[in-house]
């Protein structure tokens, strides 16, 4: 016991709870019965759980003890659970926690009537506990397991913290808000559901293709390796579809709604840019550079994950609920980042764990910027510096697809016209080459048809001006296509007689293994009959 406190140990107890566990004297109506059983009765709620915790003074009013029953405790605590909010449809419980303090040995009986007070059954979300403090060494008992400690058992065993300290920790606590509007999330939401409608109207009225989105600035390691670096920015605000927009914005509502009113709107604005930027940078620098990257996922998981860290760290009291929530949710998405999945080909996880490590870089930050009496964090300017930067650089990005967006504007070959029999295609392959001279496949095409005539020349000039798309076949096709186009070249070349050229126009099919995966049948064959 530490002298250094005057008062009685329940009021300092609940002056200690009231200043630094974010415990309050506005009670529920349903507690009534426990105050009038009890000296003090405080109240927080804390990860959505309501807890009660009921003190009963046995230093001031000697001899006093808890003198209601069990069962009229536990129906308290049942009534208390509409207070308490739910994670993932599970219901959190309701604790009442009584604590008798007396100077007084600890009888036989006290101890058989206190052991009475535990919750009803397992399954129970009303949770009874009991504990008897020993004001003249600080030794608690109590009914429940020893895992773990209790709310008193913690405070007993911190520093003794003075009257004057409890007493300003009280005056500067910050007071609970209500969440207002999140104005900022729902313009970010409003920007991105805009620019969708200018992808969709580019694609004359439905979701974007593959061509659409890397001519309006979709993510390809390929094309930022030959120096498009602002992809990185222009990919996080374009979307693939209806249910890619949809899903993201209902995602940017839910964590934003909780970041932005945790920490502010430029915090909010400065995290989602720069979790954004980081889910892009990991992308490129870790992804597998066959997914043409676009979306605000990274940059909404970044957001997910600052609001979790700051809410458990900073704001657990007032948004510990919406913490847990979006905790699980950002660890399902960031295991299937981990794990893949069979639809991992076409989902860019990087970008998603990339984006989420820029959010809790973000929150690190905060945390470091965050005083105890500020309801936001500090540092305004530094956020607003993020907020420039990535404005300069999505404006960049902006005028880089002026600019290069004629360049990547092609037309490709309907996916249906696309799928026909090869036979089909043949037959319409002249056509096919007025209507889609950008697609290396109608010049395939038309090279077949020649070749089948005994055109040699006309076939050669076709299926070269095929292999001379070479940003087209690197965007938008598989290596397959261009070995399938190289195989029917170096069998054109072998019908001319020219074998020397044929060996050297076969080259990239001799150093991949017979059985490569790359080629289909045909490419084996002619690989078989020029490689050997």
């Amino acid at each position: 016991m530490d002298g250094s406190i005057r008062r009685s140990l329940a009021r300092y107890i609940a002056s200690y709870c009231a200043a630094r566990e974010g415990y309050s004297t506005r009670l529920p109506p349903e507690v009534a019965e426990l105050k009038q059983a009890c000296d003090i009765v405080l109240v927080r709620l804390n990860w959505s759980s309501l807890q009660v915790l009921c003190i009963v003074d046995g230093q001031t009013r000697r001899g006093a003890r808890f003198r209601m029953r069990p069962e009229q405790v536990q129906e308290i605590a049942k009534a208390c659970l509409k207070y308490c909010g739910s994670v993932n449809f599970s219901k959190m419980p309701a604790l009442v926690e009584i604590v008798e303090i007396s100077d007084e040995p600890m009888l036989a009986e006290d101890e058989d009537r206190l052991r009475r007070f535990r919750r009803s059954s397992l399954f129970s979300k009303g949770h009874v506990s009991a504990c008897r403090v020993d004001a003249r060494t600080w030794e608690v008992w109590r009914n429940c397991g020893r895992l773990g400690r209790t709310t008193v058992e913690r405070i007993l065993q911190a520093p003794v913290a003075s009257e004057a300290e409890l007493r300003t920790e009280m005056q500067s606590r910050l007071p609970s808000t209500s969440p207002s509007f999140p104005l900022m999330t729902a313009c970010v939401i409003a920007m991105l559901a805009g620019i969708f409608m200018l992808e969709r109207s580019a694609s004359g009225g439905t979701d974007p293709t593959v061509v659409t989105l890397t001519a309006l600035g979709g993510l390809s390691s390929k094309l930022v390796a030959a120096g498009e670096w602002w992809r990185a920015m222009s990919a996080t605000i374009l979307h693939a579809g209806v249910s890619h927009m949809v899903g993201n914005a209902i995602g940017l509502y839910v964590a934003g709604r909780i970041l932005e009113n945790m920490v502010g709107r430029t915090w909010f604005v400065a995290t989602y840019l720069l979790a954004g930027g980081c889910g892009s940078l990991a992308s490129i620098t870790l992804g597998t550079g066959s997914v043409l990257s676009v979306g605000a996922s990274g940059a909404i998981l970044g957001v997910a994950a600052a609001a979790v860290i700051c809410g458990v760290v900073r704001r657990r009291f007032e948004f510990g609920q919406d913490a847990l929530r979006l905790a699980v949710g950002l660890g399902l998405t960031l295991g299937l980042a981990i794990w893949g999945g069979p639809e991992a080909v076409h989902i860019d996880h990087m970008a998603h764990l990339g984006g989420a490590l820029g959010g809790a870089f973000a929150a690190v930050m905060m945390l470091s910027l965050w005083s105890p009496s500020n309801l936001f964090p500090h540092g305004r300017i530094f956020a607003l510096t993020i907020i420039t930067l990535g404005g300069i650089g999505l404006a960049n990005a902006t005028a880089e697809v002026m600019k290069t967006r004629p360049g990547y504007t092609i037309v490709l070959i309907p996916a249906d016209e696309a799928l026909a029999d090869v036979a089909t295609q043949i037959s319409h392959a002249p056509k096919l080459v007025q209507q889609y001279p950008d697609d290396p496949r109608a010049y395939l095409a038309y090279g077949v048809a020649r070749l089948q005539q005994d055109d040699v020349a006309g076939a050669e000039k076709a299926l070269r001006a095929a292999l001379g798309m070479e940003r087209t076949l690197s965007l938008y096709f598989k290596p397959s296509l261009g070995l399938r186009i190289r195989s029917v070249l170096v069998e054109a070349l072998m019908a001319r007689g020219n074998r020397t050229e044929a060996k050297e126009e076969a080259a990239p099919l001799c150093t991949l293994p017979p059985k490569s995966p790359l080629l289909d049948p045909y490419s084996q064959k002619v690989r078989s009959s020029v490689c050997g």
